[in-house]
C-alpha cells in the first residue's frame, strides 16, 4: 500500500523557481515572481510542495482572498504535476484539498490557463470540480513546429496581408530587451499606451501596472519586444515563453501602430 502523502509548506522562493522550472508543463503562473505580484495586490500567497514515497508529486502556489468567514482560493497554472506525480493526480488533489482544511463557506477554483494535462483534467473531474468556461478562456494557438511557408498558407488573406505589410516596412524595427533598465523603460511606455487605450475604450481589467512593472522586468521567463517607427516606440508586446508555448501575455501601442501590423512578423 502506498504511503500516504504529505504536503509541505516552504517559503524559499529561489529554491522553488529552481523545481518548478526543472518540471516540463512549467509556466509563468507557479513561479515566484507572478506570486509576488498577487501578493502587492493583497492576497495571500501560499506554495507547497506534495511529496510521496520519497518523490516530488507536485508543485503548487495558491492566492487566498478572504470576505468575512468566506475563503476565495485560486490556483493558477497549476497543480504542477512532475513526472512521478502524474500517475498519483487524484491523490495529490486529495492530499491539497485535505491541507487546505476547506470550510462550508470556502471556494477553491483551479484555473490551469490553457497548461493543463489529461491527468489533471480527469483528476480534477473525479473530485467533482466543475468545469467553467468564458470566453476570456478561449484564444489563438499556432503551431510553430511548422514549416514558416505552411503556416502563412493556413492563414486567412488579410492576416497574410497584414503581415506582408509589416515584413515589408523598412522603417519598423523590432528589438528584444534584456537589459533592466531598457525593459523598466519599456514597460513604462506600454503603461501609458494601456492607459489611454482603457480611457478611449472603458474596458475592465485586472491587470495593475505599477504592481508588476519591477516584477516583470526581472522575470527571465517573460520577452519584451520593443517595436519603434522612425526610431520612436510604437508598441511594446510582453510574452511568456514556457519549454512548451509562447504565449503573448500583454500587448499595447499607440494608435500609429495598428494600420502598421506592427510586431506580427517579429513574435
Amino acid at each position: 500500500m502506498a504511503a500516504k502523502l504529505a504536503v509541505q509548506e516552504t517559503a524559499d522562493a529561489l529554491d522553488w523557481d529552481r523545481r518548478i522550472w526543472a518540471c516540463p508543463g512549467a509556466n509563468i503562473y507557479c513561479g515566484s515572481p507572478w506570486g509576488a505580484y498577487k501578493a502587492r495586490r493583497g492576497l495571500a500567497v501560499r506554495r507547497a510542495v506534495v511529496t510521496g514515497d520519497g518523490a516530488d508529486l507536485a508543485f503548487i502556489q495558491w492566492q487566498t482572498r478572504r470576505k468575512g468567514p468566506a475563503r476565495f482560493i485560486h490556483v493558477q497554472g497549476g497543480p504542477l504535476l512532475t513526472q512521478a506525480g502524474t500517475h498519483r493526480a487524484e491523490a495529490v488533489f486529495a492530499a491539497f484539498i485535505d491541507h487546505l482544511a476547506l470550510g462550508r463557506l470556502d471556494i477553491l477554483a483551479i484555473d490551469y490557463e490553457q497548461f493543463e494535462t489529461r491527468d489533471a483534467t480527469l483528476a480534477l473531474l473525479m473530485h467533482g470540480f466543475t468545469p467553467v468556461i468564458g470566453a476570456p478562456d478561449h484564444t489563438l494557438e499556432l503551431d510553430l513546429t511548422q514549416d514558416l511557408d505552411a503556416i502563412q498558407a493556413g492563414m486567412e488573406q488579410r492576416w497574410r496581408k497584414a503581415l506582408r505589410k509589416a515584413e515589408r516596412n523598412t522603417e519598423v524595427t523590432t528589438h528584444f530587451l534584456t537589459d533592466r533598465a531598457e525593459r523598466l523603460s519599456a514597460f513604462d511606455d506600454f503603461t501609458a499606451m494601456f492607459a489611454a487605450l482603457r480611457e478611449r475604450k472603458g474596458f475592465a481589467t485586472t491587470l495593475q501596472p505599477k504592481a508588476y512593472r519591477d516584477i516583470a522586468a526581472e522575470d527571465e521567463h517573460l520577452l519584451f519586444l520593443d517595436v519603434r517607427e522612425k526610431g520612436e516606440r510604437i508598441l511594446v508586446r510582453i510574452a511568456h515563453l514556457s519549454d512548451t508555448r509562447c504565449t503573448d501575455f500583454y500587448t499595447w501601442g499607440n494608435r500609429g501602430s495598428v494600420p502598421l501590423g506592427a510586431g506580427l512578423s517579429r513574435l
